[in-house]
């Protein structure tokens, strides 16, 4: 482990980024997708925080941030940033930075559904980011889990559209799958 910024920078940068999906609903219902801009800045700000931290990084440190989850069944929520996980959580906050900067010119102010889908975006950008800066088998299949709801949200975003809902089903039905097979997997890890 080497030495890095204060402890608690990625786990910052998740209840931030997981903070502005709480209010995305609000603030996209009143003030439209001129929110989807300051929503880029927040995922921008994100990637540059990991492009600086990845120099340390790429220089042989190793982050880990470890807390205390459920001390009665000695659970802890634990991130780890090294080369695989910082390569990917720049890449998650680099193209859901794109992403949201596209959705500003992209979609129609009064569009239907617009609000619900910046909150699930900004759901499914943290569930992502989670996901690849875990170092805890129980966080990463809940990551994992949470990425299979958003992406359903997200691909079924057009309601009317029968063919919308049958991609979302289909994708749930498939991730749902992999996310069993993958708890079979940790729970045969866990008996070895």
């Amino acid at each position: 482990t080497g030495s890095g910024p204060p402890m608690g920078v990625m786990t910052s940068t998740l209840l931030v980024l997981a903070l502005s999906s709480l209010i995305a609903h609000p603030l996209v219902s009143r003030f439209g997708r001129r929110m989807f801009l300051l929503f880029a800045i927040l995922m921008g700000a994100a990637f540059a925080l990991f492009a600086i931290l990845a120099v340390q990084i790429f220089g042989g440190a190793v982050m880990v941030e470890s807390f205390a989850w459920i001390p009665q069944l000695d659970l802890t929520l634990t991130f780890r940033l090294d080369p695989l996980s910082v390569l990917f959580a720049l890449l998650v906050t680099g193209a859901g930075a794109l992403i949201l900067l596209y959705c500003v010119n992209y979609f129609e102010d009064g569009e239907r559904g617009l609000a619900r889908f910046g909150s699930v975006f900004m759901g499914f950008a943290v569930s992502m980011l989670g996901l690849v800066l875990s170092d805890d088998i129980y966080l990463l299949f809940i990551f994992w889990e949470g990425t299979t709801v958003f992406s359903f949200l997200l691909i079924g975003h057009v309601t009317r559209l029968r063919t919308s809902n049958a991609a979302a089903l289909q994708a749930l039905m498939v991730t749902t799958l992999g996310g069993l097979a993958m708890l079979v997997g940790f729970v045969l890890l866990a008996q070895a």
